[in-house]
């Protein structure tokens, strides 16, 4: 139900994932560092994203661990119950909106129904992050927070998951 990084200093990119009613955060880390996180929407959960930074005494291999120093951007966050937390040594942390969308979500068809005001702002695009969640390129040098490019104006419904594709190379 979250997105969990635990003891990681090897860069990870985590993008476009949907994390939706989760009684804690949506994205949850500690003992790790140089994680980006982008393009993630998360919703209706306890926080959106708690970084903690240093929570245990425990090594990585023989280094010296570190501590925070994360990537967060172009994050769209949507109306979850309490705050954010970055702790660690400090992140970058732009482009993350909290507001100008309308969301619901149908758990049994794993349907989202979206909608964007015009006062949602424009984000750096990333060079790691040109296409959407399905896989839709994200043109010119701005793009927009979230998994979704573009976001409409209308309510418009996106279905996550289609269902087990055939394996077509089986007899």
């Amino acid at each position: 139900k979250r997105i969990e990084v635990y003891q990681v200093s090897v860069a990870n990119l985590i993008d476009q994932n949907v994390v939706w009613d989760s009684s804690g955060p949506g994205i949850y880390e500690h003992d790790s560092s140089h994680q980006v996180f982008a393009h993630n929407l998360v919703g209706r959960c306890g926080s959106g994203i708690v970084l903690h930074g240093q929570m245990t005494t425990r090594r990585i291999g023989d280094h010296e661990p570190e501590y925070g120093m994360h990537l967060v951007r172009n994050n769209l966050l949507f109306r979850n119950r309490w705050g954010n937390a970055f702790g660690g040594k400090p992140s970058k942390v732009t482009g993350t909106v909290s507001e100008g969308v309308s969301i619901e979500f149908n758990r049994e068809s794993l349907e989202l129904t979206l909608s964007a005001t015009n006062r949602l702002s424009r984000c750096e695009l990333m060079p790691e992050v040109i296409r959407d969640f399905f896989g839709r390129s994200r043109p010119g040098s701005n793009t927009v927070a979230g998994p979704f490019e573009p976001l409409p104006a209308q309510p418009t419904v996106f279905k996550l998951w289609r269902g087990l594709l055939p394996d077509t190379a089986q007899p």
